[in-house]
């Protein structure tokens, strides 16, 4: 029981800094290439990608 749970912890935990790291490496990589459109609606999609993808 202590053992899933710390389990279950460490899965968040890690779900956690890699959503940070994606966000970091987004808003990186939007200022490295400039605030175009095409830009802003290729990230927008990723976003509602991933948004669906693991609930918050």
């Amino acid at each position: 029981m202590v053992l899933y749970f710390n389990i279950q912890r460490i899965i968040v935990i890690l779900t956690m800094i890699l959503f940070f790291v994606w966000i970091l490496y987004g808003t990186l990589n939007m200022l490295l290439k400039g605030v175009n459109q095409k830009g802003d609606q290729k990230w927008a999609v990723f976003r509602s990608a991933f948004r669906y993808t693991i609930p918050i």
